[in-house]
């Protein structure tokens, strides 16, 4: 199944539109204080993800620090089916083409069920909650972090 997926730093401007104006993407992860745009700084990087050559989603990668990286998944409804395979394939990219980096954080929102499943399911463990965190709908929610070492990734 993996030879049928794809991710790559190649992604365009157009693709990048496309994703943040995704309303399934949108509804599940922006906030009401925060403007849902695509984020250009030196240390973030986006990478597409294809089933069959076809774009199905990005995830936006953040260089934290020399030996954090946070990790945001942007696939749209029809790239769900693959969503564990694509993590994976992120977390090994992530560590292997960062030698330094000892951990992958991710936030996940309260209410995402799913993703908080899915994260425990590729090996992510919570670490903590932000009581308050965030404005979704206009009420405030709490963020979890989970996060994953390289140690723990080794060990899978």
């Amino acid at each position: 199944m993996d030879s049928i997926l794809t991710l790559n730093d190649n992604i365009t401007q157009e693709q990048l539109t496309e994703i943040y104006n995704n309303s399934y993407i949108k509804d599940a992860v922006k906030q009401d204080n925060r403007e849902f745009m695509p984020i250009k700084h030196p240390l973030i990087t986006y990478y597409s993800a294809q089933i069959h050559d076809r774009f199905v989603g990005a995830f936006l990668q953040i260089r934290f620090s020399q030996w954090e990286i946070e990790l945001h998944s942007l696939l749209k409804k029809d790239a769900m089916a693959f969503s564990r395979e694509f993590g994976k394939m992120i977390i090994d990219k992530s560590f292997n083409d960062n030698k330094e980096v000892q951990r992958i954080t991710v936030f996940i929102i309260d209410g995402l069920n799913t993703v908080k499943n899915f994260c425990e399911k590729i090996g992510f463990k919570l670490e903590g909650i932000k009581r308050k965190a965030c404005l979704k709908n206009n009420a405030y929610k709490d963020v979890y972090m989970y996060g994953i070492t390289r140690e723990d990734w080794r060990l899978l």
